[in-house]
């Protein structure tokens, strides 16, 4: 099965991944917290043209969804991705790849 197929169908079994896979920013955030867990300052700084409150509520909705969560640490709070959001990452680069090459 391609990779379109495949991300299509993940996308039917979780159809409110689909807005979030849609937006640019959403999608940068989940790579971001990806690559390593990441504190907020983290967050803030990478993302410093966007409104904190409005930051907030991002990490919020992507939390609700389960995709992230966040972990006390021994120093401070750390966002990580879960292995849901590492699912739908991992489907997302592949399609993107995918259509990259076409």
């Amino acid at each position: 099965m391609a990779e379109k197929e495949k991300f299509l169908l993940f996308l039917q079994d979780y159809p409110e991944y689909y807005s979030i896979v849609k937006s640019k920013i959403f999608v940068s955030i989940i790579e971001f917290i990806t690559d390593a867990p990441k504190s907020i300052t983290e967050i803030y700084g990478k993302y410093s043209k966007i409104d904190r409150k409005d930051l907030d509520e991002m990490l919020k909705t992507l939390e609700a969804l389960k995709l992230i969560t966040s972990v006390r640490s021994t120093e401070n709070l750390l966002w990580k991705t879960t292995a849901k959001g590492k699912e739908l990452m991992t489907q997302f680069r592949k399609f993107r790849e995918y259509i990259t090459v076409i």
